[in-house]
């Protein structure tokens, strides 16, 4: 898909693509000018969905195309194109979120950010640091554009955003599948790997899953309880393939896996101290 002009005219091509037809691949730009109308202020994302509506443009068909493109090779930078402008779209001001909100295309933007962040292996060196830690950082910058931009935080943040005023109640399914890809996400190098002017995106990731223990997303303490069966491979400090990590002693663990631990640990004890219900399922 060449760059579009306008975010309206992006949403526009989007709509007229058949159902069940991957679009042209959706570039960079498209997003960071989509983003950049979003974000701009309330009037200017408003007037965006305003002028979509008036222009009879199909949410869920916007939405059918985002997910075909982000379902087909969810690990290529298309795939994690799609899934940012879909977070992008559901997490703005105004977004009448229960007409573009699917299913499928909401779980193929979550698979396209896990397939992103686990391209990197997490095989330990022979000095005690751990050599997924060191190339992590490589893959960020090998996913970003020339601008230094990396996808995989806007969507994660996307996602904090939406998760403020879209419920989950009635979804148990997609409640689910948030846990585990964040979960997962949260676990691999690439998110713990040290970035600069920002904190690891997994520190991102358990904000999101912090909002998931809200009743509007269901019963507090069966999510907690949950939420503690996802994260205990970090608490355990578990490297993303579920196998301890070696180092030089025999209790340490690879830097990444260290710090995906600290931030499991982090989560918790901020339940524990203020989130009263969901108490039980983590003392």
């Amino acid at each position: 898909m060449a760059a579009a002009a306008t975010p309206l005219a992006f949403l526009k091509r989007l709509a007229e693509v058949p159902e069940g037809v991957a679009p042209d691949v959706i570039s960079h730009d498209d997003v960071m000018a989509l983003r950049a109308a979003l974000c701009a202020g309330k009037s200017d994302a408003a007037e965006l969905w305003a002028s979509a509506s008036a222009d009879g443009v199909s949410l869920q068909s916007v939405a059918s195309a985002l997910d075909v493109a982000a379902s087909d090779n969810p690990s290529s930078p298309g795939a994690l194109a799609a899934a940012s402008a879909y977070l992008a779209l559901l997490a703005s001001p105004g977004c009448p979120a229960f007409s573009l909100f699917t299913n499928l295309g909401f779980g193929a933007a979550l698979r396209a950010l896990r397939a992103a962040c686990a391209k990197v292996g997490s095989a330990p060196d022979d000095e005690g640091g751990s050599v997924a830690h060191s190339t992590a950082a490589a893959a960020a910058r090998s996913l970003r554009n020339v601008d230094g931009v990396d996808l995989t935080r806007f969507i994660v943040a996307d996602l904090v955003a939406f998760l403020d005023v879209f419920p989950l109640r009635d979804m148990p399914d997609v409640l689910k599948t948030v846990f585990e890809v964040l979960t997962e996400v949260a676990r691999t190098p690439r998110a713990n790997a040290a970035v600069r002017d920002a904190g690891p995106l997994a520190a991102v990731a358990m904000r999101a899953l912090g909002r998931l223990l809200r009743p509007e997303h269901g019963e507090t303490l069966q999510s907690a309880a949950m939420l503690m069966q996802r994260l205990a491979p970090s608490l355990l400090g578990l490297t993303g393939e579920g196998m301890r990590a070696k180092n030089l002693g025999p209790s340490a663990v690879s830097k990444g896996a260290k710090s995906a631990m600290s931030h499991a640990v982090g989560l918790v004890r901020d339940i524990a101290s203020n989130n009263p219900v969901a108490r039980p399922a983590v003392a």
